[in-house]
């Protein structure tokens, strides 16, 4: 390793500390260009890259170390780096290379998790079937087995999760959690919703008391909402708005509670949207934390002297706008409409109007008990600490509709309230609406097969698979006590 190479990829770090995109590009660039011979240090480059963003780099980083390396251990971090950022046309040929019949559980695995989020759940199921084969009690692959089970293969899945937890009950609290997640989703599938909810409940138990941060206190929500409703309002909004460019892509921003149907609405835009306009995105894109670095949100709320200067407030308006955008063109490139529906966006909604003033803001509401349901019996892999304690949920679902009344009160001319129960009974007329919104025409059928056939890696991949369906509305009715603090 050429010591000049070694010294300037360790000083990557520095960059990544400052929150320094661009100098690490420009860094990361000339190892590249200059073919550096760095070897495993080709992966920790690479997760420098995700951690400010620079996926450009992230990619061209992981895919030297694999090739540098070529070992099972590096085939799979470099999997998950091109999964981690949606970048399924790069992982299809390397999984597609690896037989079923491989002695390698890890390898199985991810590649079973692979082939979920890709859609394919018969290449799934037999990659997550030789994973238990080899390690019975691998907590993680039974949860994503369980993920896209149906409902006539439940109850042997069922039967075979129930003898491997009963040979080890698991003392690793994650472990643990996967599995009662599993036998959760499994329970209910085969019509046990009152087993299944006794499951999340213990689920919720060790997820509260050994998973999540202790330091975790909901009253935190309430105090950053006030925080951001005190800087972001309509004068502000007002006053900052950008001017669009000519080559700017019409972003369509997705605002909804976990579980609410986010990625089912997301999805339906990207099928219907007429295919004569570059619609991309539909996933949780994750640009706006990144993007906003070395700054942070509750900083920014929370520096009375920036706030009152134009100048400082213009400058990162502008600097959010441009790493947004980097990041959209580096995975997608141009595109006349995205739709991003990451679960921090209701926080960024103000800051996001003045960056992209022809944003559209689509609010999706839901049954509150059967969002509190389905948050209750999923498996978080980002974790959601409210999701553990029926109490703070609901203090959180209070804190996150506060936060959504002051988005529509202040962006009352671009902002659309839809119901989910609507959007699977009557979609067309849903979706026409919002497509117009943004100078779409609705095209396709919607009756015509799954909602989604191509990537999906949230914890609806299994659902928007399938066609559009009305049987998940009041799906939470047989718990109507269970959730009696939520409304109807």
């Amino acid at each position: 390793m050429d010591q000049q190479h070694y010294q300037l990829a360790n000083s990557l770090i520095k960059e990544v500390e400052q929150g320094n995109r661009e100098r690490f590009h420009q860094k990361a660039q000339q190892l590249i260009s200059e073919q550096a011979l760095l070897g495993k240090l080709w992966g920790s480059v690479a997760k420098l890259a995700m951690t400010l963003g620079d996926n450009i780099i992230a990619i061209e980083a992981i895919t030297r170390y694999y090739q540098s390396t070529n070992t099972t251990d590096s085939l799979i971090q470099t999997l998950g780096v091109y999964g981690e950022l949606g970048r399924f046309d790069l992982a299809e040929p390397l999984i597609s290379g690896v037989k079923t019949d491989s002695s390698n559980p890890n390898l199985t695995y991810f590649c079973g998790v692979m082939y979920s989020q890709l859609g394919d759940f018969v290449k799934a199921r037999d990659y997550l079937e030789r994973t238990l084969s080899l390690s019975p009690q691998a907590a993680s692959a039974w949860l994503s087995l369980a993920a896209i089970t149906s409902a006539e293969q439940a109850p042997d899945v069922k039967a075979k999760l129930e003898q491997s937890y009963q040979n080890r009950v698991p003392t690793n609290p994650i472990e643990k959690i996967q599995y009662l997640y599993a036998l959760c989703r499994l329970n209910e599938l085969c019509g046990d919703i009152k087993a299944a909810f006794l499951s999340a409940q213990q689920a919720a138990e060790v997820g509260k008391n050994q998973i999540r941060n202790q330091t975790y206190e909901i009253g935190e929500e309430f105090q950053l909402t006030e925080s951001i409703k005190g800087l972001f309002d309509f004068e502000f909004v007002q006053k900052y708005r950008l001017q669009a460019t000519e080559d700017e892509p019409t972003p369509i921003f997705v605002l909804g509670l976990p579980r609410s149907g986010t990625t089912l609405l997301s999805q339906l835009i990207l099928k219907h949207a007429n295919k004569e306009h570059a619609v991309v995105g539909g996933d949780e894109l994750r640009y706006c934390q990144k993007s906003l670095l070395p700054l942070g949100l509750r900083q920014m709320c929370n520096a009375k002297e920036d706030s009152q200067n134009p100048d400082v407030i213009k400058r990162i308006i502008k600097h959010f706008r441009a790493e947004y955008m980097y990041r959209l063109q580096a995975d997608y490139g141009n595109a006349t409409v995205v739709v991003d529906k990451s679960l921090d966006l209701y926080r960024y909604a103000g800051l996001l109007a003045c960056a992209f003033p022809n944003a559209i803001f689509v609010h999706i509401n839901r049954e509150q008990r059967d969002v509190a349901w389905s948050c209750y019996k999923h498996f978080f892999n980002k974790g959601i600490p409210w999701c553990y304690d029926l109490a703070e949920m609901k203090h959180f679902f209070e804190d996150f509709f506060g936060q959504i009344d002051h988005w529509r009160t202040i962006l009352s001319e671009r902002f659309i309230d839809i119901e989910y129960e609507s959007l699977v009974s009557k979609p067309q007329g849903i979706l026409e609406q919002v497509l117009s919104s943004a100078n779409l025409a609705f095209e396709g059928d919607i009756n015509n097969g799954p909602v989604n056939k191509t990537k999906v890696a949230t914890n609806s991949l299994y659902y928007v698979r399938q066609p559009l369906s009305t049987s998940f509305i009041n799906k939470s009715m047989p718990l109507a006590e269970e959730f009696s603090l939520f409304n109807a």
